[in-house]
């Protein structure tokens, strides 16, 4: 029999007194069925439902959960060189009680995001929300409190064949909100009712797709809003006979859709933003600290590439001229380069002072992007590295040779690049840890594998009569 983790008295009667807190708010909200919710390797949300009555024990020691799971890829098979299968031992969901809310689409129902753990009730080095919050850890040990928002895009179909935008409208168009409106004020209301309080919304460029501006908080809070909002906005949209989709490419001749990710960090002494300076001689009102924060990005922006954009999918974004990012670059208000840097208000005291990282999009474990992104910008701040001048240019506007002579890197242009990038950076794979590592390649390898055997429509069409 394993030990469980032993915890001090203050833990325990701090969890003891949420545990408790979380059981009077079940039946007093007529709660049926608590979600245990985790994010593995194969991107997808899943989780296994706790009846009210057993709630407490599970709080306690966790729901089993196959270890195979980690193994698993989006397509819902084992990864070909996966480590475990169905002889493997079991994996805990031990939920985070601060993140308990009720669905307010699906009555009834509740949920708490939680994270994988051993049978000794300890973090799998596997489970991406723990390694984000080894992370933050890591800024903190350095004096910075890491702050983040997430930006996702996605589009609304209704239901059927052929498929079928929502509503059909331009970028922007007045219109198009009302059209939406019974949509977006529910889904307005239910964020709200979970803690994630939005700012602005868009009614994005491509047709039927939204995007949500969500108010900056503490990096691993960001990450569960993540979470919350691809929930919210599915569970609407399925009481409403419509679906909400989160692929990258849903279209070759229609806009990708991104998951922007705004970060910036708070000098934990003076509780000012770190990456403000008004004197800035590169224009960017961007510190030293901030500069070498983007330039450890950079460096290492190919390597984690994978976690950010992880599907074959993701890459057909990714191109030049799309306004979404194809080069290693970084940019004042340059909404063509990787790295952002946004213009600020003309008599700002800095607090809005941050990086907008555009290259995931909101197929991602958003734990693994935003981990990996401090993990990078951190290695930056302690080597020091120089990203350079902003680039002013559109770079797909530059020829091949002139990208070269600025030593400008294009991004992976393929899944099968982004994972070869991965292995080749020693950087990324001691951040992650090797048991991490390995898997979440693994099951990047085995969805990359299948989608290379695929036939597609383009090649019959192209092929197939010609030949």
């Amino acid at each position: 029999m394993e030990k469980k983790r032993s915890r001090s008295s203050s833990e325990r009667k701090l969890t003891d007194k949420q545990s408790a807190e979380i059981l009077k708010r079940v039946k007093e909200e007529k709660i049926t069925l608590i979600k245990f919710q985790w994010l593995g390797n194969d991107l997808i949300s899943r989780a296994i439902a706790s009846y009210a009555e057993y709630l407490p024990s599970h709080i306690r020691d966790g729901i089993g959960v196959p270890k195979a799971l980690q193994s698993f890829n989006v397509l819902d098979k084992l990864a070909y060189a996966g480590t475990w299968g169905s002889e493997s031992k079991e994996l805990k969901i031990i939920p985070d009680l601060n993140t308990y809310y009720p669905l307010p689409y699906a009555p009834g129902a509740a949920r708490m995001i939680g994270e994988l753990c051993g049978l000794d009730l300890k973090p799998h080095p596997t489970d991406g929300r723990y390694y984000l919050r080894r992370m933050i850890a890591k800024a903190r040990d350095l004096g910075f409190n890491p702050m983040a928002s997430c930006e996702l895009e996605f589009y609304v179909f209704n239901r059927g064949d052929p498929l079928s935008p929502y509503v059909n409208t331009k970028f922007a168009a007045s219109y198009g909100y009302d059209l939406y409106n019974d949509y977006i004020q529910e889904v307005t209301s239910d964020l709200l009712s979970m803690g994630v309080h939005p700012e602005r919304l868009k009614k994005e460029y491509g047709h039927a797709q939204i995007e949500p501006v969500i108010r900056y908080s503490d990096a691993l809070n960001a990450a569960d809003n993540y979470v919350t909002i691809k929930d919210v906005t599915k569970g609407v949209a399925a009481k409403r006979g419509l679906f909400a989709s989160f692929m990258p490419k849903p279209f070759a001749d229609a806009p990708g859709s991104g998951c922007h990710i705004h970060l910036s960090l708070v000098d934990a002494k003076t509780n000012r933003n770190a990456f403000f300076d008004p004197t800035d001689s590169r224009g960017c009102a961007m510190s030293q600290r901030g500069y070498h924060f983007i330039g450890g990005l950079m460096k290492h922006m190919n390597g984690i590439c994978i976690f950010g954009a992880p599907l074959s999918n993701s890459y057909k974004r990714l191109l030049p001229g799309s306004w979404a990012p194809a080069h290693v670059c970084y940019g004042h208000d340059h909404r063509g380069a990787a790295i952002r840097i946004p213009s600020l208000s003309p008599h700002t005291d800095g607090a809005e002072q941050r990086i907008e990282y555009r290259i995931p999009d909101p197929s991602c474990n958003p734990y693994w992007a935003i981990g990996t992104m401090i993990a990078a910008g951190l290695d930056g701040i302690k080597n020091k590295t120089d990203p350079g001048n902003p680039l002013r240019e559109d770079p797909a506007r530059l020829s091949d040779q002139e990208l070269t002579k600025r030593g400008i890197q294009y991004l992976p242009r393929t899944v099968g690049e982004a994972i070869a990038e991965a292995k080749q950076d020693s950087f990324v794979r001691e951040s992650l840890g090797e048991m991490a590592f390995q898997e979440y390649i693994k099951v990047r390898e085995s969805e990359y594998r299948d989608y290379r055997e695929q036939v597609t429509q383009w090649e019959i069409d192209n092929y197939l009569s010609s030949i």
